[in-house]
Formats: C-alpha cells, sequence, structure tokens
C-alpha cells in the first residue's frame, strides 16, 4: 500500500512539474532561469 501511495504521489508531482513549466518555462530548465544567469 505505501508504494501504491508512493507512485500516486510521484505522479501528481509530475504532473504539477509538467503544469508548472508549461506555464512558466524558465523555471523548467534551472540553467535557463535568470536566477542562475545573474552572474
Amino acid at each position: 500500500m505505501s508504494e501504491l501511495l508512493f507512485s500516486d504521489r510521484l505522479f501528481t508531482f509530475n504532473w504539477i512539474i509538467k503544469n508548472f513549466s508549461f506555464i512558466r518555462p524558465d523555471l523548467s530548465n534551472p540553467l535557463r532561469s535568470p536566477y542562475f544567469n545573474v552572474k
């Protein structure tokens, strides 16, 4: 049961990351993010 819960969490996490990166493509790639391009 814990494996199923972990798998469900992972799926939800990936889904959130996908939608978040779709909204903010600059955060999908950390190297392209302005926070890392300050220097």
